[in-house]
């Protein structure tokens, strides 16, 4: 079979073969928080090796809080409101990657690589990378890339609303969503993805186990989204453990109007806050509620030293709280 295209655009023609899973390889501001970070990091030059262990683990502590929460606000903001928030604060992209990249590179296998792979095997297809971060697609395939996300730290990236791109309807070849999928406006998303795609083009998705499994409908009520939307599922690849590739094909159905779809918010582990508050006994909470996910510093027992509460990133605030001893 071949994708087909629109034959005002170009001639090029691609095969299409199912997501391959075999032979992939892994992967290798602002803000108070982040001026704090960097303080805990520079220390007084005169302290003991010990208080310079301490303050390196605090400030990976509070960048790892920085992360969850802007994470966080990712997942459960709409787009608009992200992009207004990084064109504010550039520098929390950089925050957010650098807890990104940490997280993935525990992974056996990065599902980029496996559609940097498959890709390689058509040079010719134009594609268009929604959420791209670094833009390591484009730096990496042969590939004619249109590279999308919230800034741009390099030249090979747009910054823009990933729900609305500026390139022609029916100009590219391959829509890529590799855990990009964030947002309470999904289905925004692939609609632009069915507008930029040729007739029969393809969406290579790959997204985090957790945040479809468990909930009601759970994959299947994306793939009835994704229907819905205008597209005929060609592939639900469920076998790694971590994340699940997707592969759709743009059809010539008109994507429906007043379709929404949400997903489980993506978080790490509970280190020990939740929603209703610190779970430590005596701990105060200043009146605001806590991060629910990312209380500094408990090595075992109630932490001394810090407590980083959810406006962090909506409010540029820090609360330094020392916990009864």
């Amino acid at each position: 079979m071949e994708v087909g295209h629109n034959s005002s655009t170009n001639n090029d023609k691609m095969p299409i073969s199912p997501v391959q899973t075999k032979g992939s390889r892994p992967s290798g501001g602002g803000n108070t928080a982040g001026r704090a970070a960097a303080a805990a990091a520079a220390g007084s030059g005169s302290g003991a090796p010990r208080l310079s262990e301490l303050q390196k683990r605090m400030r990976q502590k509070l960048e790892g809080a920085q992360f969850r929460m802007i994470n966080e606000t990712l997942y459960t903001s709409e787009s608009g409101v992200s992009l207004a928030k990084f064109k504010q604060e550039p520098e929390l992209f950089d925050v957010y990657h650098r807890g990104f990249r940490e997280q993935v590179e525990k992974w056996p296998v990065h599902p980029l690589d496996i559609i940097i792979d498959w890709l390689k095997k058509y040079p010719k297809a134009r594609v268009a990378d929604f959420g791209c971060g670094e833009a390591r697609l484009a730096a990496t395939v042969p590939n004619k890339v249109h590279s999308f996300d919230l800034v741009s730290p390099n030249p090979l990236v747009t910054a823009c609303d990933m729900a609305n791109v500026p390139i022609k309807d029916a100009s590219v070849h391959v829509a890529v969503f590799c855990l990009s999928l964030m947002g309470t406006n999904l289905a925004d998303f692939l609609r632009e993805a069915h507008r930029v795609l040729v007739p029969g083009g393809l969406v290579k998705v790959a997204e985090v186990r957790s945040r479809f499994e468990g909930e009601e409908g759970g994959v299947e009520r994306f793939l009835e989204v994704t229907r819905r939307l205008g597209f005929d599922t060609r592939q639900m690849d469920r076998s790694n453990k971590m994340f699940l590739l997707a592969e759709f094909k743009k059809s010539g159905r008109k994507p429906e109007r007043g379709v929404e779809f949400e997903a489980k918010v993506f978080s790490s582990l509970d280190n020990g806050v939740t929603k209703e508050g610190c779970r430590f006994p005596g701990a105060p909470v200043l009146g605001i509620s806590p991060m629910e996910f990312g209380c500094i510093g408990s090595y075992g027992r109630p932490s001394p030293y810090l407590c980083i509460h959810r406006n962090i990133f909506l409010a540029e605030a820090v609360h330094f709280v020392r916990y009864p001893q």
